[in-house]
């Protein structure tokens, strides 16, 4: 028996405010974090379809001492992209621009892969900005994040719209 580990890359999803007149479902509506308990309700879903199937996400925290799983690692191992020097895991098409939600574990033959494309080299620009975000602290700490991604010159065309980014970095829900 293998366990297969596959990551599931969700189409854009595009965040909107968070009003309750727009959410249809009144548990989504009356939640702190919608799209994470929308993705939770999705793949565990997904996960009762599998041969012994356990899912993780990137939100929660795992064994003891308690920690976030590694998706960037997983996810590069699984060939979804390369780890860059600024831990993003950039993809091939959408650079650093696409989220790790959740990985499913399960039995079974993992999918064949092969290896991802580098396709950034995280220049002097990336690697500045990096540096810089490391130290940033206070309210203006996820502008220093986001800047890390703008410098990344793999998948612009894929960058979060202004609604997104400010649903998922700055925290206005």
């Amino acid at each position: 028996m293998r366990a297969s580990i596959s990551f599931i890359r969700s189409t854009c999803v595009h965040a909107r405010p968070r009003r309750e007149h727009d959410w249809k479902d009144p548990e989504l509506a009356a939640s702190s974090d919608p799209l994470e308990l929308y993705t939770e309700r999705t793949l565990d879903r997904v996960a009762t379809m599998l041969p012994n199937a356990r899912v993780y996400y990137s939100h929660r925290m795992y064994s003891t001492p308690r920690a976030f799983l590694p998706l960037q690692r997983l996810a590069a191992a699984a060939g979804i992209g390369t780890l860059s020097p600024t831990h993003f895991v950039i993809h091939p098409i959408y650079g650093p621009w696409f989220a790790l939600r959740a990985v499913i574990v399960c039995d079974g033959e993992p999918p064949p892969r092969g290896a991802a494309q580098r396709v950034c080299t995280c220049d002097e620009r990336c690697l500045t900005a990096y540096r810089d975000a490391l130290v940033t602290d206070g309210p203006g700490r996820w502008r220093a994040w986001l800047a890390v991604r703008d410098a990344c010159s793999a998948g612009r065309e894929h960058r979060y719209s202004d609604e997104q980014i400010a649903y998922h970095y700055s925290f206005l829900r």
